[in-house]
Parts: C-alpha cells; sequence; structure tokens
C-alpha cells in the first residue's frame, strides 16, 4: 500500500487532526499543573485544555514521560482540580518540555470549568460529559 504525500502543512495537518480536531481546545493563563511520579514533584504551566485533555509546557527535562498514569493537581484563578492523566506526546522547547496529557480520571467539576473555557463547541460536537 503506498502512502499518501502530504503536499503541505496545512493538508497535513488537516488529515493528522490539526485543524479538524475531535475534541476542542481552550487556551488558558494563570494556571500551573503539579504532577507526582511516586518519588518526585514537577511543576509546569498549562496551556491549553480540552474535555479530556490538556497540553503543559516548561517542564523540567528530567521528568520521564513515562506511559503510565500520573497523579496531577492543576490549579490556578481559584480553582483547583484533582486529576489522574496519561502522557501522549511530548517536544522539547527552548523553554523545557512540552507535553499533552490524557485526563484518565476526573471529577465533574472538570468538565463544567471545560465548558465555560469553550462554550458551545463542545455541545456542538455531541461530545458529553468526561468520556
Amino acid at each position: 500500500m503506498d502512502r499518501l504525500r502530504l503536499h503541505s502543512y496545512r493538508e497535513a495537518s488537516t488529515r493528522m487532526g490539526g485543524i479538524h480536531r475531535r475534541y476542542h481546545r481552550g487556551n488558558v493563563s494563570g494556571y500551573s499543573c503539579d504532577i507526582a511520579d511516586g518519588q518526585r514533584f514537577f511543576e509546569g504551566i498549562v496551556q491549553d485544555v480540552s474535555s479530556n485533555g490538556f497540553k503543559m509546557s516548561h517542564l523540567s527535562d528530567s521528568f520521564l514521560a513515562d506511559e503510565h498514569c500520573y497523579r496531577a493537581v492543576m490549579s490556578g484563578n481559584g480553582k483547583y482540580f484533582k486529576m489522574l492523566v496519561k502522557p501522549c506526546w511530548q517536544r522539547q522547547t527552548s523553554s523545557g518540555l512540552e507535553i499533552g496529557f490524557k485526563i484518565v480520571d476526573v471529577s465533574w467539576e472538570w468538565t463544567e470549568f471545560v465548558l465555560e473555557i469553550i462554550p458551545g463547541k463542545i455541545l456542538q460536537s455531541g461530545i458529553e460529559g468526561n468520556a
């Protein structure tokens, strides 16, 4: 089977989910996240959120991001959310490690929070809850 050639970044991002994501993302500011791997804590800045994940930046390079679950506490603007997360992807930047996390378990307050950040977009795409 021959692979399709992608002639532009726009075409590539469309096919790979960059423009038409399954879950809409919303940018947030003023939120940080602490992640525990069982032995150490790591802190980073939350850049965007969706109903089932978030992107974190400015993480220490010593964070290994293995494929197991981590305990995380996201806080900011007077709110906090305890969750169980699993790394999906990572990228090295000049300001540190940038990682996308999938949320495995979180309270219903998270869904309410995301609905405030991304009003209407989640409901239009037919996504209900946190599944």
